[in-house]
C-alpha cells in the first residue's frame, strides 16, 4: 500500500493503525477503506507505530492528498502563531499547515478515489471573530457616496466541515491577501504595496458593489517605479484602461473589469468564496444555538435514521389538535407512529385547517417573500457563475479556468453544496416548476462543475450539512461547536427530481392518449371525432405544455451532467455514484436477500428501507380486455368505464401529472409504516394503494389495500377511495373503515369537517391522513363519535383486541396467501424482511388478547369472560401466521391457487 493512501485516511481522522488495517482489508482500495473506517470497524485500534513495511522511506517525498506541494517551514511558524491567537483548533491547524504555499493550484481532483459515507458525523469548533465595519467610497456608485461595509472574518471564511487540507488552503489565502506588504519585483526598486482586509474582504450590501470595489483594488501601482501589479497574485500586469467585456454562457454580456477579475486563480478563489458567502447569507437560515454544555464527540461516526424516521411525534400531535379529518376531536396518534406519516411544510399539511374560508393572507405573503428571495438568489448565482473555472468558456478559457485555485473546490463543497442540496430537496414537482428560473440557473452550475475535472467529484460526494450549533464552556472561554452530518450528494438529490419529471412526462403522455380516446368516445364504444394533438399543445393547455417543457429541460440537463461526469471522472466513478442513486421499483424485489435473522437490526432496517424506497411507486396493468370489452380491477370500474367528458381532460391531466410526479419520490417510507401505490400504465387516474399499519396501533404491520379513482372533475373535487382488504366485505376495521369499503375522511367528503380544497389538496394528503389518523391511532374506538371517553376502558381494550384479530386474519394471512396481484411480491417481501419483528409482535398480541371471538364489526366486540388468554381460534391463526413467515424465509410459494 502507498504512503499517500495511508495519509489520505489519516487526514480523515484515522490513526495510523486504523488506516493501515482498513487499507489491508480493502486490498489498497482507498474508497473501500474509507467506508470501512467510517463504518466503525476499527474504532478499537489504538495509535501505534506501524510495521516497518508500512513506514515511508525518510527520503520519500510526501504526497499531498489535496494535490499541491508542501509549504515552506519558515512560514508555518507564522501561521501557527496567528492561528493560535485567533483561538483556532489544533486539529484543524494540523490539517492545514502542511498545505500552505504561495501558489496553490489544483492539478488533479483530490477526491477522485474517495466516497464519504452519508452516516458520517463531525463536530467542529469554529472561531467567531469580533465584527469590524466601516465606510468607504466605491467609484461608479450613485454620487460616489460613502457606503457601509463589514469585514468578512477569517472564521466565517473558513467555516464548514474540514476535508483533508482545506482549512490550510483557506487560511493561507486569507492570510496572504488581507495583511502584510507586497514587494516590487523590479531590480533596484524598494517599493512596497500594503494590503489590508478591505482589499478583498469588505462586504457591501450587494455582490455587485463588491465586484466594483474589487475591480478598483486589484490593480495597484508601485509607489516608486509605477509598475502595475495584480494585488492577488503579485504578478506585473498591463494597466487596464477602460472596461473590458466578456460573454457569459447564456450569451449575456459581463460588465467591466471581467479580465481583471479572472486574471489569476487567487482572485478567482476569492470571488467564488465571497460570492457564495453572499448566497448563503441570503438563502440559508442560521441554525439556533443551544447553550447547554454537552460532551463533544469530534470525528465520531454515527448511524442515523433517515429523515423520514426522524421528525418528532409532537409535530404530528400539534397538527391533530387543530382539526381531525376523521371526525373525532380526541384522536391521538400512537407514540411510535412513523414521522414519515406527515411531512410538514409551512402553509400545507394533511387537510387540517382546510376550510376554504380560512384567511390565506399569511400564506400569500410568505409565497411573495419566497418568490423575491428566489429571484435574488437566482441573480446572485448567475453573477457568481461568471467567475467559476470553466474550460469551455465562450470566447476561450483563461488560465484560471484550467489551473484553478484550490479554495474554489473548498467553497463549492462547503457553501454551494449547502445551497444546491437545499434546493434539490424540494419534494414537489409543482413547487419546482413554479421556481423555474432558479432551477434553470442551478442546472447551469451543475453543468459547469460536471465538465471540470477538479470540481466534478463535488457533485457525487455526500455533502456535510450543518445540523446544529451549541456553545461549550471550556475553562474560562466558550467554544462554538457546529455538528455536521453527512447527507445525500447533489447528484443523488437531483435524481429524485429527475424521477419526478420523468413520471410527470409519462403521465402527460398517457393523458394525451386518454384525451384522444375520450374525445373519440371509445370508452362507451360510441363513434366520435378524433382530436388532433400537436406535440406543443400537449393536452390542449398552455400551462401543461410549459410543465412538459420544464420537465424535459431537467431530464436533458441531468443526462448532460452524467455524460460530462463520465468523461471527466471515468466509468468506475460513475458506477460507484450510480449505486447511490434512487430508482423506481421495477424489478427491485429480490429473493436472493439473506434472511432477516442473519442481519443485525440496523442492517435489517437499512435493507428494508432500501427495498421500500425502490418499490413504493410503480406502474402495472389494472385492466383486462376481452372480446373488445375492457374491465377494471377496481371498485370504481363503472365510473372508469363511464368517463368520456373530454372537456375537462386538460386541467385534469395537468393536476394528475403533477401529483403522480410528486408521489413517485415522496410516498412515506419508513421501517414503522410505508405507503405503496400502483398506477395503471395506460390510465393514470386508476390507482391502487397499500398502506402498512403503523407500529403501536392494532393495525401494525398489516397490509391494507385501497382502490382509488380520480374522477373527471379532479382536482376540483376529491378522489374516490375505498378499502378493499375487508375479507370479502365481512370485516369493518374501525369507525372510519367500513366493511363495504367506505373510508370516512373529511378530505374525501365522507365525513363532516374541513374538506377538500380545489387546486390545493392532493391525493398524497389523503393517503397520509389515512395512514396517520386512521391506521395510526392506538385507540380506533376514539374515532367513533361519542366514544372518545372510552380510551383505556374495557370497551377500548375489547375493541383493540378484535381489530388485532382481524388484522392477523385479513391484513396478514389473507394478504400472504391471496395477495392483491399488483402488490404480491412487495407483500411477501415485507413479511419476509420483517419476520423477526413480526414474530415478536405476534407474541405481544397473543399476551394482550382477551380471549374473545373475532367479530366482523368491531363495535359489536365485547370483552370475553374467559381468563384463559387467547382463544383457540386466535391461537390457530397465530400459529399459521408464524408458519407462513417460516415458509417465506425459506423461499417457498405460499399463495393459494
Amino acid at each position: 500500500m502507498s504512503e499517500s493512501s495511508i495519509t489520505s485516511l489519516m487526514e480523515l481522522g484515522a490513526n495510523r493503525a486504523q488506516a493501515v488495517a482498513a487499507l489491508k482489508a480493502a486490498k489498497g482500495d482507498v474508497m473501500t477503506a474509507t467506508d470501512r473506517y467510517f463504518g466503525g470497524e476499527y474504532d478499537d485500534l489504538e495509535d501505534v507505530t506501524g510495521d516497518d513495511d508500512d513506514r515511508p522511506d525518510e527520503n520519500e517525498k510526501r504526497e499531498n492528498p489535496i494535490g499541491i506541494d508542501a509549504g515552506a517551514a519558515d512560514e508555518q511558524s507564522d501561521w501557527e502563531e496567528d492561528w493560535n491567537e485567533d483561538g483556532g483548533d489544533d486539529e484543524d491547524y494540523e490539517l492545514g499547515m502542511h498545505d500552505a504555499t504561495d501558489s496553490q493550484h489544483v492539478v488533479s481532483d483530490p477526491y477522485a478515489n474517495i466516497f464519504y459515507s452519508k452516516d458520517r458525523v463531525e463536530e467542529v469548533v469554529e472561531v467567531e471573530d469580533e465584527p469590524i465595519s466601516g465606510s468607504m467610497t466605491v467609484k461608479g456608485q450613485q454620487d460616489n457616496e460613502e457606503l457601509r461595509y463589514k469585514i468578512l472574518p477569517k472564521g466565517a471564511w473558513m467555516s464548514g466541515c474540514p476535508e483533508m487540507g482545506e482549512q490550510g488552503i483557506l487560511f493561507q489565502l486569507y492570510h496572504q491577501l488581507s495583511e502584510g506588504e507586497m514587494r516590487c519585483t523590479k531590480k533596484e526598486c524598494s517599493g512596497t504595496i500594503n494590503r489590508d482586509q478591505t482589499d478583498f474582504f469588505a462586504l457591501f450590501d450587494t455582490f455587485g458593489i463588491y465586484l466594483s470595489h474589487t475591480q478598483q483594488r486589484i490593480r495597484r501601482d508601485c509607489p516608486i517605479c509605477s509598475t502595475t501589479y495584480c494585488l492577488a497574485c503579485e504578478e506585473p500586469v498591463r494597466s487596464s484602461k477602460g472596461k473590458t467585456t466578456a460573454t457569459n454562457l447564456d450569451n449575456t454580456e459581463v460588465g467591466g473589469g471581467f479580465e481583471e477579475l479572472v486574471h489569476c486563480p487567487n482572485i478567482q478563489g476569492i470571488l467564488v468564496g465571497v460570492g457564495l458567502h453572499y448566497a448563503q447569507d441570503i438563502y440559508l437560515e442560521p441554525l439556533p444555538t443551544v447553550s447547554a454544555p454537552t460532551k463533544a464527540s469530534v470525528s465520531t461516526p454515527s448511524k442515523r435514521k433517515k429523515a423520514t424516521e426522524d421528525s418528532s411525534d409532537e409535530e404530528l400531535q400539534a397538527s391533530n389538535k387543530k382539526m381531525s379529518t376523521t371526525g373525532s376531536s380526541k384522536t391521538t396518534p400512537t407514540k411510535k407512529t412513523s414521522a414519515a406519516l406527515v411531512k410538514k411544510k409551512a402553509g400545507t399539511g394533511t387537510g387540517y385547517s382546510g376550510n376554504t374560508r380560512e384567511d390565506q393572507t399569511g400564506q400569500q405573503n410568505a409565497a411573495k417573500a419566497q418568490e423575491q428571495k428566489d429571484k435574488t438568489l437566482e441573480t446572485l448565482l448567475r453573477d457568481i457563475r461568471v467567475y467559476l473555472p470553466n474550460p469551455f468558456r465562450r470566447g476561450g478559457a483563461r488560465s484560471s479556468d484550467t489551473m484553478m485555485h484550490s479554495s474554489v473546490l473548498c467553497h463549492l463543497r462547503r457553501r454551494f453544496n449547502q445551497i444546491a442540496c437545499s434546493l434539490l430537496q424540494s419534494d414537489s414537482i409543482t413547487d419546482i416548476y413554479h421556481r423555474e428560473a432558479l432551477f434553470t440557473e442551478l442546472m447551469e452550475w451543475l453543468q459547469i462543475l460536471s465538465q471540470h475535472d477538479g470540481l466534478a467529484s463535488a457533485l457525487a460526494m455526500p455533502h456535510m450539512r450543518a445540523a446544529s450549533v451549541r456553545i461549550d464552556k471550556r475553562d474560562s472561554r466558550e467554544e462554538k461547536v457546529v455538528r455536521y452530518e453527512g447527507m445525500a450528494s447533489p447528484r443523488e438529490l437531483l435524481e429524485r427530481i429527475v424521477i419526478q419529471c420523468t413520471e410527470t412526462l409519462r403521465s402527460l403522455g398517457n393523458a394525451r392518449k386518454l384525451e384522444a380516446e375520450e374525445v373519440a368516445g371509445t370508452a362507451k364504444g360510441k363513434p366520435g371525432k378524433k382530436k388532433v394533438l400537436t406535440p406543443d399543445s400537449t393536452v390542449g393547455d398552455s400551462e401543461t405544455a410549459a410543465l412538459e417543457r420544464f420537465c424535459q429541460m431537467i431530464t436533458r440537463r441531468a443526462a448532460s451532467v452524467d455524460e460530462a461526469l463520465n468523461l471527466t471522472k471515468g466509468q468506475a466513478f460513475m458506477l460507484r455514484m450510480k449505486e447511490e442513486l434512487p430508482a423506481l421499483g421495477r424489478n427491485a424485489v429480490s429473493q436472493e436477500s439473506v434472511s432477516s435473522g442473519e442481519l443485525s437490526k440496523d442492517d435489517e432496517r437499512k435493507e428494508y428501507l432500501t427495498f421500500v424506497n425502490r418499490t413504493r411507486f410503480d406502474y402495472c396493468s389494472l385492466s383486462k380486455t376481452s372480446l373488445g370489452s375492457t374491465t377494471w380491477d377496481s371498485c370504481f370500474s363503472d365510473s372508469i368505464q363511464a368517463l368520456t367528458d373530454g372537456k375537462v381532460a386538460s386541467k385534469r391531466a395537468l393536476a394528475i401529472a403533477k401529483e403522480i410526479g410528486t408521489m413517485s419520490q415522496n410516498l412515506p417510507a419508513a421501517w414503522d409504516s410505508s405507503v405503496f401505490i400502483r398506477v395503471d400504465e395506460n390510465r393514470m387516474d386508476v390507482i391502487k394503494a397499500m398502506i402498512i399499519g403503523p407500529e403501536g396501533s392494532p393495525y401494525w404491520n398489516g397490509c391494507y389495500i385501497f382502490d382509488i379513482f380520480l374522477p373527471g372533475e379532479y382536482n376540483q373535487i376529491p378522489p374516490m377511495c375505498k378499502i378493499v382488504s375487508t375479507f370479502g366485505g365481512r370485516h369493518r376495521f374501525g369507525p372510519n373503515l367500513y366493511a363495504e369499503g367506505k373510508v370516512c375522511l373529511s378530505l374525501l367528503g365522507t365525513w363532516s369537517g374541513p374538506g377538500w380544497q380545489p387546486n390545493k389538496s392532493t391525493l398524497l394528503q389523503v393517503l397520509i391522513s389515512i395512514q396517520a389518523l386512521i391506521l395510526g391511532t392506538p385507540s380506533p374506538i376514539a374515532c367513533e363519535p361519542g366514544y372518545e371517553s372510552k380510551i383505556g376502558q374495557a370497551a377500548d381494550t375489547a375493541y383493540n383486541a378484535n381489530v388485532r384479530r382481524m388484522a392477523v386474519n385479513t391484513a396478514m394471512i389473507d394478504q400472504i396467501v391471496k395477495p392483491c396481484a399488483p402488490f404480491k411480491d412487495v407483500i411477501h417481501e415485507h413479511f419476509r424482511r420483517k419476520a423477526r419483528e413480526i414474530r415478536e409482535q405476534l407474541e405481544e398480541w397473543e399476551s394482550l388478547d382477551d380471549g374473545g371471538k373475532l367479530q366482523g364489526d368491531s363495535m359489536s366486540a365485547s370483552r370475553s369472560s374467559s381468563t384463559g388468554g387467547a382463544s383457540a381460534e386466535y391461537k390457530k391463526n397465530l400459529k399459521r401466521m408464524r408458519q407462513l413467515l417460516d415458509d417465506l424465509e425459506a423461499g417457498k410459494d405460499v399463495t393459494t391457487p
